[in-house]
């Protein structure tokens, strides 16, 4: 699809994220995340090493965060600072009964650690978030009400946003709300994989959980994604017996080549 770059925001968003974020398994493909001291996993694109907590969950914020901001400044230094309106992504994700679920989810995205090598000899170390100021600026409350309340500053680490500046970025704003309304982790872990692909493509049951981390859980993978294949299908994802087809869906998804010899700006300004 042709266009400026302000017609495919428009359309598509900012930067969700890059192809490496999804095709190497940064996020556990579930929502039920356990903290893991180290694990590794390697396929085809590059091989990632993570400790901490980092799950479909955090995926889901991360994503929100990259495409919902109020105000995007990228520092001299590389990182990238990121107004957020807390309310409206805990509205996002559906959590606006639990004021510290965002907290423990920041939290956990600073505390990771993750090492990705990609095949191309790219790497990066270090968290996701590196600061969170919950205090950044005073807002009245929801339809001007007297009490106030204030917008957060998130500040996204320069290792992370250096991936960005090296790899295929991906923009999928329409496909989000399908992602955020899945039941399964699984489900959207093999979502998001799939979204990073153009065209049509065909892969087996077993290698596709291979290639997001999941191993001797076929069963069980296969019970749980039977409430999301609705939402699948309308990311072009469906299934025939052992085989996942994909078929890249129209106005759903685009790509983005990296900046060559410049500092990654993501699209995005104050």
């Amino acid at each position: 699809m042709s266009g400026s770059k302000e017609q495919m925001n428009k359309i598509f968003g900012y930067p969700t994220a890059t192809v490496i974020h999804s095709r190497v398994p940064i996020f556990q493909a579930s929502r039920r995340v356990k903290s893991i001291e180290k694990w590794t996993c390697e396929n085809v694109w590059g091989q990632v090493e993570i400790s901490g907590r980092l799950g479909q969950v955090h995926r889901d914020l991360h994503d929100l965060i990259m495409t919902q901001g109020e105000e995007y400044h990228l520092g001299e230094l590389g990182d990238l600072h990121i107004v957020l309106d807390p309310a409206k992504i805990q509205r996002l994700m559906g959590t606006t009964a639990n004021p510290r679920f965002l907290d423990r989810l920041l939290e956990d995205m600073r505390l990771a650690r993750v090492t990705l090598v990609l095949k191309n000899g790219k790497s990066s170390l270090g968290g996701i978030v590196s600061v969170v100021d919950k205090q950044n600026r005073e807002v009245e409350g929801p339809g001007g009400f007297l009490e106030k309340r204030y917008l957060w500053l998130v500040t996204i680490s320069r290792t992370w946003v250096q991936v960005y500046n090296t790899t295929l970025r991906i923009r999928y704003a329409p496909a989000l709300s399908v992602l955020l309304a899945m039941k399964s982790g699984y489900s959207q872990a093999m979502g998001r994989f799939f979204l990073t692909h153009s065209g049509k493509m065909s892969l087996g049951f077993e290698d596709c959980l291979k290639t997001l981390g999941v191993t001797r859980e076929e069963k069980k993978v296969r019970h749980e994604i039977k409430a999301d294949l609705l939402l699948l299908e309308k990311l072009g994802v469906t299934f025939k017996g052992s085989m996942i087809r994909y078929e890249q869906q129209k106005g759903m998804v685009s790509f983005e080549n990296p900046p060559q010899g410049q500092n990654p700006s993501l699209g995005k300004t104050a």
